[in-house]
């Protein structure tokens, strides 16, 4: 439904998805949220939840899962556990990101980068300088015409 799926019970809502919880047989109300600050509250929150299903508790008042639920089986908490050590990877590669990453170049930014470059500035250093990774500025500078793309190996 070009990513709108109808809430139970009502009307579709763009941005918002239903999900029955298997631990607690209620639907919940996903919120989407943009933005860096959003992406670092929705990892904190899904870690905060992994982490208790991981030590067999209820994330909604922490009071011990059933013996028999699936997230008390030995898999599925490897599965958990997998899962908060690819989220705490995302979290630790979110804050390292450079300022600026993924934000629109500007005119401006353009000139000064091709001026540095000019000027026998170092590549880090103008990266550090402009909130930029290293990749991106030698990608600007290609796009440019700046500087030539690296041309392929052709493994001789």
């Amino acid at each position: 439904m070009n990513g709108i799926m109808p809430l139970r019970n009502g009307p579709p809502v763009r941005g918002a998805r239903m999900r029955c919880s298997a631990i607690t047989r209620r639907f919940v109300r996903l919120r989407v949220r943009c933005g860096r600050e959003g992406h670092k509250m929705e990892i904190q929150e899904a870690l905060q939840i992994l982490r208790s299903l991981a030590k067999g508790a209820n994330p909604e008042g922490g009071d011990r899962l059933p013996e028999d639920s699936v997230c008390r089986r030995p898999q599925t908490v490897r599965a958990l556990n997998r899962a908060v050590s690819a989220l705490v990877a995302a979290e630790e590669r979110e804050r390292n990101r450079p300022n600026n990453a993924g934000k629109a170049w500007s005119q401006g930014e353009d000139l000064r980068i091709c001026e540095e470059i000019r000027a026998g500035g170092n590549l880090n250093q103008i990266a550090a300088a402009h909130g930029r990774s290293v990749g991106s500025i030698v990608t600007r500078l290609v796009r440019l015409g700046k500087i030539a793309p690296k041309s392929p190996s052709n493994g001789k």
